[in-house]
């Protein structure tokens, strides 16, 4: 066996760091074979496909950079073919899928721009490819997958009507392909999937009885194929997303019983897989945002009691995860959500000190996560609505002393934030909010100690008058 072949078991098996090994012995063997025949352009392109297996494997280890090199030395091998024979599709579609790759790591890396760029240098080269080719299913799919991209870049950047052309492209390829093979059950599946990402725009546009219209779109496709093949859990799990992004729209139109309808459809299917395969950490955190996509719409109609069930349910789903991988910053994050959701409910029902537990645990982790990374702007705004939080129930409790000092800490890290970006108006207002909290604590403060000197002042008054007349 090849040693590529070998390192596409081991990486199928999840031993990323074996796979690693095996791809770069069989890099090594195939710069030696380019090297020794440029002109080989079988060779060249051998190389260039072991470049982007390295590469995806350090994609997925989270080493971003080192991947971007190796799928840059894979795209200037993919130039040079394409440059030296451009009527060759092959070469072309290889360039594009180059393209692709590197978009893909810009994007994960924030650097959107280039994401863009690189995506449209792909899509540029698919479109040639369709247009040559109508009838090429493979080349109408990458193309529709091309649009995909350059519309997730654009819906990131907030360019939602650009982003939603760039959906409808690809949904009108997803279209053409699910009716020409009925049958085929990758192409439905693509077809849902278009109706999904045009859905997501429209709803971040406010346009939510459109936004309904896609989503149940896709979910009726989903149900077919999960109907289809019920032991397959891609599918079900397509469903259950498919049910959620209808409960998410419900609810944005407080239409609540109908949203927990949809949330509860979304959980029994989670409920299966996770039961199905305990230890896979993809089901288990889906089954713990479904409990507490439930509890938000409880809590909504002021049923705190069953609110606080759904999301201590959610919690202990999460307290496992956090465990099982301490390092997963993803799964901190989640913990010290789901504590401020049943602080949030404990909170609502007067239970003061109960909620200030739930709060402070939440902080805790924010704190942490931070600590560990203090360029990163999320981290910092979750950490300073923990110290918000806190600050609320000290209010509340009458701690106004502490309750003053988790608000300054709040307001530093909103200030720092404001100032970093003044473009952004989720931080001003996040400033303007904490400024006021802080403003009516300090008043009330104020009065507290005004109020007990005047006590004081009159007790004593009349003491003194007491004795004097005495």
């Amino acid at each position: 066996m090849s040693q590529e072949k070998v390192g596409d078991v081991l990486s199928a098996q999840g031993r990323l760091d074996d796979a690693l090994t095996a791809y770069r012995a069989s890099l090594a063997s195939r710069e030696r074979l380019a090297q020794a025949d440029p002109s080989n352009a079988g060779w060249q392109r051998d190389l260039s496909v072991s470049h982007i297996k390295v590469g995806d494997v350090l994609a997925a280890q989270g080493r971003l950079d080192d991947a971007l090199t190796a799928y840059r030395a894979s795209l200037g091998i993919a130039e040079r073919l394409a440059q030296a024979d451009p009527s060759n599709a092959g070469w072309q579609r290889d360039l594009s899928v180059s393209q692709g790759n590197v978009g893909d790591v810009l994007a994960a890396q924030g650097r959107l721009d280039d994401a863009l760029n690189a995506y449209r240098a792909s899509l540029a080269i698919f479109e040639w490819l369709a247009q040559a080719d109508p009838s090429n299913a493979g080349w109408q799919r990458d193309l529709s997958v091309s649009q995909d991209n350059v519309g997730d870049v654009l819906a990131a950047q907030g360019r939602l009507d650009d982003a939603l052309t760039a959906y409808r492209a690809s949904l009108a390829i997803a279209e053409w392909l699910a009716q020409a093979d009925p049958s085929n059950a990758g192409w439905q599946r693509d077809l849902s999937v278009s109706h999904n990402k045009v859905g997501d725009v429209l709803s971040a546009q406010g346009r939510l009885d459109d936004a309904l219209t896609a989503y149940r779109a896709s979910l009726a496709i989903a149900e077919r194929l999960a109907q289809a093949d019920p032991s397959n859990a891609g599918w079900q799990r397509d469903l259950s997303v498919s049910h959620n992004k209808i409960g998410d729209v419900l609810s944005a139109q407080g239409r609540l019983d109908d949203a927990l309808t949809a949330y509860r459809a979304s959980l029994a299917i989670f409920e299966w897989l996770a039961q199905a395969d305990p230890s896979n950490a993809g089901w288990q955190r889906d089954l713990s945002v479904s409990h507490n996509k439930i509890g938000d719409v409880l809590s909504a109609q002021g049923r705190l009691d069953d609110a606080l069930t759904a999301y201590r349910a959610s919690l202990a789903i999460f307290e496992w995860l956090a465990q099982a991988d301490p390092s997963n910053a993803g799964w901190q994050r989640d913990l010290s959500v789901s504590h401020n959701k049943v602080g949030d409910v404990l909170s609502a029902q007067g239970r003061l000190d109960d909620a200030l537990t739930a709060y402070r645990a939440s902080l805790g982790i924010r704190e942490r996560l931070a600590q560990a990374d203090p360029s990163n702007a999320g981290w910092q705004r979750d950490l300073s609505v923990s110290h918000n939080k806190v600050g609320d129930v000290l209010s509340a409790q009458g701690r106004l002393d502490d309750a003053l000092t988790a608000y300054r800490a709040s307001l530093a890290i909103a200030e720092w934030l404001a100032q970093a970006d003044p473009s952004n108006a989720g931080w001003q207002q996040d400033l303007a909010r904490i400024t006021e909290r802080l403003r009516a604590a300090a008043e009330a403060m104020s009065a507290t100690k005004s109020g007990w000197w005047s006590r004081l002042w009159r007790k004593n008054g009349k003491g003194g008058k007491g004795a004097s007349a005495g």
